[in-house]
């Protein structure tokens, strides 16, 4: 249904605050077209004359006196969210596709679904956030989530404001992920059994992710020149595409990786998966089963701490640093798209940094021999 007639709205002052209001189309639950009346405010320490408020709401009716204008369903966002839910995240990776829905279920639609998608505005998100319970890094999730959904209605023409604008979330204090330290896989890769100890090596050397180990076939490997590319990844015994954005990444490997690899192929009976690492269904390795079962087990063995796969990639990328690999070339290893997510992956003092504390002692203190302590100082409380 096209716009009834142009119209300006009216303006009107209450108090410290200007108050439009217009009239607009709707269309119900029962598809019925409604004229609903409509209102916004503007502070007016920020608009202090009536003129720039007109202004504003011209703006604001330009899409409603529109010829294309057309009637907007008023829907809130649990049906909203029940319509993304079964027709758009299907088409996500299986792997996001349970923590987005639960994301769903739990927090967004018990707190946001009895609110029309029109009314969703910066300040009950806004609500939303400071009261959430949550984790910051959670709360970032929940309004990730809700972003990519937000597009979704945009694109279906149900909202043209965006409520995330402006919002704060709360700091995040990012705790140190898990590192393997060299000497740390060097033991695991000696007290390993096979297959495990390639598993671990491949980890190490290469700093590819678990799903992407257990995605791993024999046919991106290439044994004639020593080349691993990453084609596909497998969560939860499915094979999809990498996390990577950089879509399919090849490096090469060590000799002595290449020799294990080529051994193990000599060795491996021929399956119709192709897999590198599989079950004796032929399926992929579960990465969180295989971190449980066999690498804690092994590191508890060991007396070294606990880490997951994602500390052997933390390692390969401290390592890189320390033999000075140039920065794109450990970027396109582990596969960033971004340099500074590469950066963060990075667990140790430069030389440089060290070079450049020597160099400010030097100007400082002069030039004179200090014995480097061999001790850990710990600093109790009250003697800082």
């Amino acid at each position: 249904m096209a716009r009834r007639r142009y119209q300006d709205g009216c303006v009107y002052r209450r108090g410290d605050v200007w108050v439009g209001r217009w009239r607009e189309d709707e269309v119900d639950a029962e598809g019925k077209i409604r004229r609903r009346l409509k209102s916004e405010t503007w502070k007016v320490a920020e608009y202090p004359t009536k003129r720039l408020v007109q202004r504003e709401l011209k703006r604001k009716l330009a899409e409603v006196n529109a010829r294309s204008y057309r009637a907007k369903p008023q829907t809130n966002f649990e049906v909203f969210a029940k319509k993304w839910e079964t027709t758009v995240l299907p088409n996500f990776k299986s792997s996001n596709q349970p923590p987005m829905r639960g994301q769903l279920r739990k927090h967004l639609v018990p707190a946001l679904g009895s609110i029309a998608l029109a009314n969703l505005t910066g300040e009950p998100l806004q609500v939303f956030v400071s009261n959430c319970k949550l984790s910051p890094k959670t709360i970032k999730n929940l309004v990730a989530t809700l972003s990519i959904m937000w597009n979704t209605a945009k694109a279906w023409r149900l909202v043209e404001h965006d409520p995330s604008q402006g919002l704060k979330l709360p700091e995040q204090n990012p705790e140190e992920a898990r590192c393997f330290a060299a000497d740390e896989i060097r033991r695991i890769i000696e007290e390993a059994n096979e297959p495990y100890r390639t598993l671990y090596w491949i980890a190490g050397e290469t700093g590819i992710r678990m799903g992407e180990l257990c995605g791993l076939k024999w046919d991106n490997i290439n044994l004639d020149r020593g080349i691993v590319q990453i084609k596909q990844s497998s969560w939860r015994g499915e094979l999809g595409t990498p996390k990577s954005k950089k879509g399919i990444r090849a490096f090469a490997i060590s000799p002595g990786l290449w020799a294990a690899l080529a051994e193990k192929r000599s060795t491996d009976p021929v399956t119709d998966s192709g897999l590198v690492f599989h079950t004796s269904n032929d399926t992929p390795w579960d990465g969180d089963t295989t971190r449980k079962r066999k690498l804690h087990p092994l590191c508890d063995r060991l007396g070294i701490a606990r880490g997951g796969f994602n500390a052997f990639r933390h390692g390969n990328a401290t390592i890189m640093d320390q033999v000075s690999v140039p920065t794109k070339v450990r970027q396109d290893r582990l596969g960033h798209a971004d340099i500074e997510t590469t950066n963060r992956y990075t667990h140790l003092v430069s030389e440089d940094d060290k070079r450049a504390a020597a160099e400010l002692e030097r100007v400082i203190v002069g030039p004179k021999q200090v014995q480097v302590p061999t001790h850990t100082w710990q600093i109790r409380a009250g003697n800082a």
